[in-house]
């Protein structure tokens, strides 16, 4: 029997200012299958420096990155998330 799936991937780039530039710091993606089975969280480190001396701004971009992983998440019946 044929069991098809699809796979939902999201993803973005987390940015700040630094003095008049806006930097990329992370890059984030996900991916979700609809049968609620498998995630997949990623977070690339594109510049340290950027991202230590802008930490709370980005912790609060990835945070609101991964809440919209869980809203999706629940939305596609995942009985956890993370």
């Amino acid at each position: 029997m044929l069991n098809v799936n699809e796979n939902i991937n999201l993803g973005g780039n987390i940015t700040t200012i630094d003095g008049d530039k806006t930097v990329t710091a992370l890059l984030v993606s996900a991916s979700l299958n609809s049968d609620a089975t498998n995630v997949s969280f990623n977070v690339t480190i594109v510049n340290k420096d950027i991202l230590a001396n802008h930490l709370d701004d980005i912790k609060t971009q990835l945070n609101d990155f991964k809440t919209q992983v869980q809203n999706k998440m629940k939305d596609l019946g995942y009985q956890i998330t993370f």
